[in-house]
């Protein structure tokens, strides 16, 4: 993504032209973003408005996330709204019923924190639903870039933000340094790790907290297989005794003990590995855990 250190700058055609041609570059997105109001009825809920241009589908994806009804954005003068799964459970939409359509209140752009906020209400009609994850569907919603400009009193050269999907994504930094003989200084870019540092960073402590907890487990079935050999030698110890009458040495025998605690770790590894293969195949075919 591509920021200003400004709430919003100025990017002339000619520009975003030569940003969509730089190699490496499969897509380029024009982002205006504001908070808003949306509000259904007596249900009412704020909401990250960005306004979106025809590539943003491109960039994102977004449009292969519906769950209901379409990637519809509308015009600049009749404008639709796609929502979060969040949202749209918040005001109770069903965008397949043709309800109502919203009340849309946009903030101008420094006006959230004061006690009369200046706003411009719109009325909005919901065109899909999509469903990412609970973090963006709740606070997010879509709808057409020339609208949101045009409500916020902003030219159509005008954004706060530029969204990038890249053909290679060894070629991130790259790019990054095309964009910044292009744009000059004054632009923050950042890739999708530094766009979300935290969201990542709990990702990595998960993993290295379920290497532990794995860890720990192996450790405890280590001992376990320890303790089951040691109570076979002393069962056997009449066994043990009548073989050494028979010739076997002390060495031999040990041997025949360590090849059964092999075979029996080699053999519970295995069925476990065959067992856990044949559970996520299962989960993926029929979907036996369902995960919202």
């Amino acid at each position: 993504m591509c920021s200003s250190d400004l709430s919003s700058f100025l990017l002339s055609p000619e520009q975003l032209r030569q940003i969509r041609k730089l190699p490496g570059v499969k897509a380029c997105s024009g982002i205006v973003e504001q908070k808003a109001l949306l509000a259904h009825e007596d249900l009412q809920t704020i909401v990250y408005l960005k306004g979106v241009d025809d590539e943003y589908s491109l960039v994102s994806g977004v449009d292969e996330k519906l769950i209901r009804g379409s990637f519809q954005l509308g015009t600049q003068d009749q404008p639709a709204i796609v929502l979060g799964g969040g949202v749209e459970n918040i005001l109770a939409v069903d965008v397949e019923r043709g309800l109502l359509p919203l009340t849309l209140y946009v903030f101008e752009p420094g006006s959230t924190s004061g006690f009369t906020p200046s706003y411009v209400a719109e009325t909005i009609r919901p065109s899909g639903t999509f469903f990412i994850q609970q973090d963006i569907d709740g606070k997010y919603a879509l709808t057409n870039i020339a609208s949101l400009q045009r409500m916020l009193n902003w030219s159509g050269q005008q954004y706060s933000s530029l969204e990038l999907a890249v053909s290679d994504p060894q070629q991130v930094e790259e790019v990054k340094g095309r964009l910044e003989k292009i744009l000059g200084t004054g632009f923050r870019l950042e890739n999708r790790y530094q766009q979300n540092s935290s969201l990542y960073q709990v990702m990595r402590m998960e993993k290295w907290a379920i290497y532990l907890i794995l860890t720990f487990m192996l450790g405890v079935a280590a001992f376990t297989l320890v303790g089951a050999l040691t109570m076979l030698v002393m069962e056997k110890q009449k066994d043990i005794q009548v073989l050494k009458a028979m010739g076997s040495s002390a060495f031999r025998i040990q041997k025949i003990f360590l090849s059964l605690g092999l075979f029996l770790g080699v053999a519970g590894g295995m069925l476990g590995l065959l067992l856990g293969l044949a559970i996520c195949w299962a989960q993926l075919q029929f979907k036996l855990v369902a995960i919202q």
